[in-house]
């Protein structure tokens, strides 16, 4: 299952990175499998049985019935529960059925004794197969995760060959080699226990804001150590260690304040290149005189970069060439959170398939 998928993408469940998936074209979106970590609801006009239903209902609007893709309940805190108490777990997966989603479920060894019953509860209603989430603590001690993970599938009543692994690194930074050679000890051991169906390593470089790594007004590259460390695991393995990140985005889930958002954010466009981000920096909406308008520069800059792929390379690159037209609007964080990972996605397949 999945083995002719070459790339791995953690999105949240938030229309800016979800719109991303709906705009990639069709060669492009048949390469890759993404994981949706669903957001809390912060909206006081749904209760949160109805965020539930409304993020399969983006799913299937942007990524569509006929591709897989799994969910995951990382971010919500454990003890929630819909307005009628049904754990979170059997509703999304009850909606996602009822829409017709390709959806799997994921667990993590941190997961509680609820969530994993209603992880066994949506098994039994499928095809069973299952993507297990295992953090960087798990790496640290496998002789103590690997017979959990063991137990805990006995307890789903899978065997290895139903289960895709997921080494998620979530935040990475230099140096990158004990991060590599403890994933490469990890990868060894589970394939001394099982036939799993994919071994996946992910995580990501992005700080949770650019600010800390580009100054005000300028642009500058960020190293994409996600990749270097995925690349620097050499283990002889005969299930393919496929390829996983979060895009254009940091790893952690952050809920900001509009009024905050307004006064002291300012906007940023983050290009995937090669081994990098290239990102380009403005300073603050409510400070700067051209306001928003700085994105239409910014864009200019982008597309002035020897970088730039030209507008036809993907969605994102068409709206970064409109805007440096100024043809249109000039967008916001969120639509150009949207184009920065539409063309992350489409240039990491094209990269990971060029080999």
């Amino acid at each position: 299952m999945f083995s002719d998928r070459v790339y791995f993408p953690i999105l949240k469940s938030k229309q800016g990175e979800l719109k991303a998936l709906g705009h990639l074209a069709e060669d492009i979106k048949n390469q890759l499998i993404p994981t949706i970590d669903v957001v809390p609801n912060t909206s006081a006009n749904k209760t949160f049985g109805q965020h539930l239903d409304k993020v399969c209902e983006s799913v299937v609007e942007h990524w569509g019935t006929e591709s897989v893709v799994f969910l995951d309940l990382f971010d919500i805190h454990p003890d929630q529960r819909t307005e009628a108490n049904e754990h979170p777990v059997d509703h999304i997966f009850r909606t996602a059925r009822s829409s017709d989603i390709k959806a799997f479920p994921t667990i993590g060894l941190d997961r509680d004794d609820d969530y994993i019953g209603a992880v066994s509860r949506v098994l039994q209603e499928m095809d069973p197969h299952l993507l297990v989430r295992l953090q960087r603590e798990d790496l640290q001690a496998p002789t103590i995760s690997i017979p959990e993970l063991l137990a805990t599938l006995s307890e789903l009543g899978l065997a290895p060959e139903q289960v895709t692994l997921l080494i998620d690194f979530r935040e990475v930074q230099e140096p990158i080699q004990p991060l590599s050679q403890q994933a490469q000890t990890l990868i060894v051991q589970l394939n001394g226990v099982g036939n799993w169906n994919r071994i996946i390593v992910a995580g990501s470089a992005m700080p949770k804001s650019v600010a800390s790594v580009i100054e005000q007004s300028s642009q500058g590259y960020l190293a994409r150590l996600e990749q270097d460390l995925w690349a620097d695991i050499d283990v002889n393995s005969e299930v393919t260690i496929g390829f996983g990140d979060y895009t254009v985005v940091n790893p952690e889930y952050v809920d900001l304040d509009p009024r905050i958002y307004a006064n002291t954010m300012g906007p940023s466009i983050r290009y995937t290149t090669t081994g990098s981000w290239l990102i380009a920096r403005g300073s603050s909406f409510s400070s700067h005189p051209d306001g928003y308008g700085q994105y239409y520069s910014l864009a200019s800059d982008i597309e002035a970069s020897s970088d730039y792929m030209g507008e036809d390379y993907s969605f994102g690159d068409k709206y970064i060439s409109d805007r440096a037209a100024q043809t249109t609007g000039t967008g916001n964080p969120g639509t150009w959170i949207t184009a920065g990972s539409n063309h992350h996605m489409t240039f990491v397949v094209e990269q990971l398939l060029a080999g």
